[in-house]
């Protein structure tokens, strides 16, 4: 998900940080940032006040929280599941249809 894509499905709450939301999900020239620098260099030439440079940094940081919370799930979903032996179980799993190597057939 992108900065700006975040911002527009956030709500705003009663705090600075929704005072950003509010601003930024306004602004039409709001920039898709790819870094807290760049997001950081729109605030200064529009002349934000530094607490509004807090609060867009309070919002950034909960942003970059967000991907890293849904890039792990998305790794953990597509992680294969581990096939477990049990202790004292030395049997190896084979298809059906596996061999011993020298073309016989295991029935």
């Amino acid at each position: 998900m992108s900065f700006k894509a975040y911002v527009m499905m956030r709500r705003r709450g009663p705090n600075p940080q929704g005072d950003f939301i509010e601003h930024a999900q306004r602004a039409a020239d709001l920039p898709d940032a790819a870094t807290w620098e760049e997001l950081r260099a729109y605030l200064l030439v529009r002349d934000a006040c530094p607490g509004a440079i807090d609060s867009a940094r309070s919002v950034w940081k909960c942003y970059r929280a967000q991907r890293r919370r849904t890039r792990r799930r998305a790794l953990l979903s597509r992680r294969p599941l581990l096939h477990m032996q049990r202790p004292g179980d030395e049997r190896q799993h084979q298809p059906a249809d596996a061999g011993d190597g020298a073309g016989n057939r295991h029935q």
